[in-house]
């Protein structure tokens, strides 16, 4: 069926959530089961130009999940759309520099938890 392989999530696959929290996002670990998105969720596979990493805290930072907050649609089950997400705005340096930003949050991550 092509509706439901189109839908279908692999290890490494970032998924971005349309509904609450809308925007966040995972890197799908490494899995031995298969699994199908709702239509609450979207997968985003990047290029070979794109630190996964990267992408994934990007998603997840605060500016990001503001652009996604300023243009929700419903009242009672808040959601953002497919072509919303597509259409925001994310800056993307040469790859040695996600790498060294990824590296940086990191550091930052461990120093803050201890």
């Amino acid at each position: 069926m092509k509706e439901i392989s189109r839908s279908e999530v692999k290890s490494g696959d970032i998924v971005i959530a349309k509904m609450m929290p809308a925007g966040r996002a995972i890197i799908v670990p490494d899995i031995e089961k298969k699994y199908v998105l709702s239509s609450d969720a979207v997968k985003f596979i990047p290029d070979t130009r794109i630190f996964k990493p990267y992408m994934l805290h990007l998603i997840n930072s605060p500016v990001f999940k503001k652009q996604v907050q300023s243009d929700l649609q419903g009242s009672t089950r808040p959601r953002t759309s497919i072509t919303k997400l597509k259409n925001i705005l994310c800056p993307l340096p040469p790859l040695a520099e996600q790498k060294r930003i990824v590296t940086k949050i990191e550091e930052i991550d461990i120093y803050l938890k201890n």
